[in-house]
């Protein structure tokens, strides 16, 4: 079930596998039975009683049932899904009884034991912002709690429509609070020379001649 914790190597489904273990069942016979007439007449051929021809003949036939026996095989384990990894199932796309298509994805595992944080950055500030940037991360689902994260990655290509860069900031979640898609406010603790007033850019105006100010509050 969806946000049911999964090991690796855990079975997760099965498919109706009776004709597949039919179709090992045959194979396996026909192997047995091409092992059972190459052992017979492989005595014939050592005592000269048997042209060769016909000994290739049954020794091509006992490898092809051996490997008719193996596809049998791998067909009828292929009927189980195990998980790749240790995670959280994220979602699932199959329900009990229904017809799946080869290359259809039935599971989304997640692992959220370390997740990423994706701000966009204006490209005035980008320039400023290294990896390895600490950060704190504020989550209005979780009541605002805190958190810390480092940045891990930062963009190089500009969106051309807001002209801001993706940088991603990874936080150990070891409590497994934090989910995907939860939205947060994030603080880059970036440098900053000296003497420089930072202000948020919503308090910045634009006068009718295009010019950019900002009111003060006067002494």
């Amino acid at each position: 079930s969806e946000g049911e914790r999964v090991s690796k190597g855990q079975i997760l489904a099965e498919l109706n596998s009776s004709n597949y273990l039919s179709m090992y069942q045959i194979s396996l016979a026909k192997q047995k039975q091409a092992e059972d007439a190459y052992n017979r007449l492989s005595e014939l051929y050592k005592k000269g009683s048997l042209p060769e021809i016909k000994y290739i003949e049954i020794e091509t036939a006992l490898e092809q049932a051996r490997s008719s026996t193996q596809i049998a095989f791998k067909n009828l384990n292929d009927c189980k899904l195990y998980a790749p990894m240790d995670g959280i199932i994220g979602k699932r796309s199959i329900e009990l009884g229904m017809n799946i298509m080869p290359s259809v994805t039935v599971f989304n595992i997640v692992k959220i034991n370390k997740v990423f944080v994706k701000v966009s950055i204006p490209e005035n500030e980008i320039s400023r912002i290294n990896k390895g940037c600490k950060s704190k991360i504020m989550v209005a689902a979780l009541d605002n709690e805190i958190f810390e994260g480092t940045v891990e990655e930062k963009g190089v290509m500009a969106n051309p429509l807001s002209h801001t860069y993706d940088v991603k900031i990874a936080v150990l979640n070891k409590d497994e609070k934090l989910y995907p898609g939860m939205v947060c406010n994030v603080q880059i603790g970036m440098p900053v020379s000296a003497g420089l007033i930072i202000v948020p850019h919503q308090v910045v105006q634009v006068d009718k001649e295009g010019k950019r100010f900002v009111f003060v509050i006067s002494p």
